[in-house]
């Protein structure tokens, strides 16, 4: 069963057990797959969107009406990630 979101929708950001979460490239907005981390452990060439809450902005769907990305905005950043993704790590709030 796949999770649908709608614009306007709260969804926060999970970490599996296996410590991977959504995470976006240092001056880039399309989120990623990857470890999380945080303070000191922190990695410098990616920012750690686990735990974070965020806004569904829009959804771009293809020409079967199915989600193929989510706008999420995060603060004051929006940020583009894949359905596959959003699927995985956004749970609805």
């Amino acid at each position: 069963m796949t999770k649908k979101f709608r614009p306007g929708d709260l969804v926060f950001v999970t970490v599996a057990k296996s410590g991977m979460t959504l995470t976006v490239p240092k001056h880039k907005n399309t989120v990623r797959e990857y470890y999380h981390s945080t303070g000191s452990s922190a990695d410098k060439y990616n920012k750690s969107l686990g735990y974070a809450t965020a806004l569904v902005k829009s959804i771009v769907k293809n020409q079967l009406e199915q989600a193929e990305a989510y706008t999420l905005q995060i603060g004051l950043c929006e940020y583009s990630c894949k359905s596959i993704l959003a699927e995985r790590y956004l749970i609805k709030v």
